[in-house]
């Protein structure tokens, strides 16, 4: 689980700071889809959580004017899929 949450932490790290122009989407992933997550419901659902604020702070932290609003609503639609994901 530390070793899922580091990846994660680079990761939204990396997308902070290569900015809104490379999409690292898919890299988010990674730390819900490990196998031992899989099985344990709770932590599968708390790395999907973790994953998309993560995505939210490095997609609001970057130099983008995004909107607050879309930007919550591209952070929800985020996280669903990050949960939907087997």
């Amino acid at each position: 689980m530390f070793a899922n949450i580091a990846i994660l932490l680079i990761f939204g790290w990396i997308d902070y700071v290569t900015g809104y122009e490379i999409g690292f989407f898919i890299f988010y992933f990674h730390p819900r889809v490990d196998r031992r997550l899989v099985r344990r419901e709770k932590a599968g659902i708390a790395m999907a959580c973790a994953s998309a604020v993560c995505w939210y702070l490095a997609d609001r932290m970057t130099t983008t004017p995004t909107p607050a609003l879309p930007c919550l609503l591209e952070t929800f639609a985020r996280y669903v899929s990050f949960l939907t994901r087997r």
